[in-house]
C-alpha cells in the first residue's frame, strides 16, 4: 500500500491548524484521514463541508453510516 504524506498536528499552521482545532474539539483527536487530506486545505474543507451537508440531511445517523459502509465496500475500500 502506498504511503501518503500527512500533516501532523505539531506541523499544522494557519488555516490548517484552525481546521485541526475544530476537528479535535469534535472528535477529541485528529484522525489520520484528516491529516492526509490536510496536504490540500481545499480538499479537507470540501470533505468537511460534504460531511456537514450529509449530517444535516434527512437520514438518521445509522442510515448515514450504512450508506458510508456500502459505498466503501462498493469501492473496495479497506480503510
Amino acid at each position: 500500500m502506498a504511503r501518503l504524506p500527512v500533516i501532523t498536528e505539531d506541523k499544522a499552521d494557519g488555516h490548517t491548524k484552525e481546521i485541526f482545532d475544530a476537528i479535535k474539539s469534535k472528535f477529541g483527536m485528529v484522525p489520520n484521514i484528516f491529516k492526509g487530506m490536510a496536504i490540500s486545505t481545499v480538499t479537507l474543507n470540501a470533505f468537511l463541508k460534504l460531511d456537514e451537508l450529509i449530517s444535516n440531511g434527512t437520514f438518521t445517523a445509522m442510515e448515514q453510516e450504512i450508506v458510508k459502509i456500502v459505498v466503501s465496500q462498493h469501492n473496495n475500500c479497506r480503510y
